[in-house]
């Protein structure tokens, strides 16, 4: 065997080890945004102050925002008194839209609105989450019947989860409308016979919003939610996916496999033979 088949067989070698030095950089993207939707579903989110009604108007909000969404997760959660999960993660928005629809009252069994309960829930469907950021929507009239919120917010906070909210309905507030097994509508009264009139309560939407970090918005303007994507989730989401430098060896093996094919040419053209032979 000729030195020149030798030097050939090294280096083709070589190449098979894929040797590595100097440097090389690679992009690491985060996935997007996992937005998860904290609905209140509490018999004062069917108070008509805003229309058709609270809730109504919330969703009516919420398909309009899913039409601009990317390739963003969405879940939905629904609370009054408890809080149930309704949707899971997914980026199939119209498997989204069909549990955004059978959102009513009569989803949880428990009554009255408790942030604490809803915001547990949120962690829990939050916490093995691949995106880095995540997003947590509660969308209430601000009428919270519970205890331990700020404790819950706090936890949020410390998971590195932004909770925004958005305020439906209005400080004059409006009657709650119900309807009786015949269809026919009626105004709840209280213990005492008195038409209950829900009135809007944006204090503490606005407090647990702004200790994460958040947003706190108000229902009223055109595309509001579409807006707060925009201008606030996706200037986020660039932030926290901006592209991670990761210094790692780069892999070099096209210099020794480029001599090989040099080699084993000069060889196939009889250079590197013996005389006489």
């Amino acid at each position: 065997m000729t030195r020149l088949n030798i030097l050939f067989f090294a280096v083709a070698i070589v190449a098979l080890l894929g040797p590595r030095w100097g440097a090389a950089e690679e992009d690491v993207r985060a996935k997007g945004v996992d937005i998860l939707i904290a609905l209140d579903v509490s018999r004062s989110m069917l108070a008509r102050d805003v229309r058709p009604d609270r809730l109504e108007r919330a969703k009516e909000e919420l398909r309009k925002l899913v039409t601009h969404l990317g390739q963003d997760r969405l879940a939905l959660l629904v609370f009054a008194g408890e809080a149930k999960r309704s949707a899971p993660l997914t980026a199939d928005h119209q498997s989204f839209l069909s549990f955004l629809e059978e959102a009513t009252p009569d989803s949880v069994r428990q009554g009255g609105t408790n942030f604490a309960a809803a915001l547990q829930q949120a962690r829990a469907l939050l916490a093995h989450a691949e995106s880095e950021a995540k997003t947590v929507l509660l969308m209430s009239d601000g009428e919270d019947r519970g205890a331990k919120a700020q404790e819950q917010v706090a936890l949020c906070a410390a998971e590195g989860i932004v909770l925004h909210s958005l305020a439906i309905g209005t400080e004059a507030g409006g009657k709650i409308t119900r309807q009786d097994e015949q269809g026919q509508e009626y105004f709840l009264r209280d213990g005492g016979g008195e038409e209950v009139v829900s009135q809007l309560q944006p204090e503490s939407l606005q407090a647990m919003a702004f200790a994460t970090g958040g947003s706190a918005l108000r229902i009223g303007e055109e595309d509001l939610l579409i807006e707060w994507y925009e201008r606030r989730l996706l200037p986020m989401a660039q932030e926290r996916s901006a592209k991670k430098e990761s210094t790692q060896a780069a892999n070099r093996f096209q210099v020794p496999l480029a001599l090989a094919i040099l080699f084993a040419g000069l060889v196939l053209a009889g250079f590197g033979r013996r005389r006489g032979t």
